[in-house]
Order: C-alpha cells, then structure tokens, then sequence
C-alpha cells in the first residue's frame, strides 16, 4: 500500500479522480479515498469486486473517523 500511496500523492492531486482498469480487492480505491481522491476501478471477477466493495467502505469508515479527530 506504501507505493500506492506513494503514486498516488505524486500524480494526482486532492479531489481528483483515480482510474484503476484492473481493480482487484480495491487496494487503490483504498489510498485513493484516504487522500482524498475520487475512485473508479473496473473489476471483472466478481468475488474480487465483492472484496473491493468491503475495502472501500472500510476506507470511507476510516476517513470519516480521521475526520471528527
């Protein structure tokens, strides 16, 4: 997740939308909704989709809790 991190931060910029082709299991939805950003990922297999859904949520949990800190 650090080089998503790290990719992410240095070629977008906050309120940005980041576009994955291959999402799998959502890791740079994950960082993209950390830092702010806007997430499209497109995923063919649908219990990697599934994982992804779980992880973006959990995401959007944890940037809300970052939040009210």
């Amino acid at each position: 997740l650090g080089l998503i991190n790290r990719s992410i931060r240095l070629w977008s910029n906050p309120q940005e939308t980041v576009f994955d082709p291959f999402a799998g299991i959502g890791s740079t939805g994950y960082e993209a909704l950390l830092l702010d950003r806007k997430f499209i990922g497109i995923e063919l297999k649908e219990s990697y989709y599934r994982c992804a859904v779980r992880n973006l949520q959990t995401a959007l949990s944890r940037k809300t809790q970052m939040q009210l800190l």
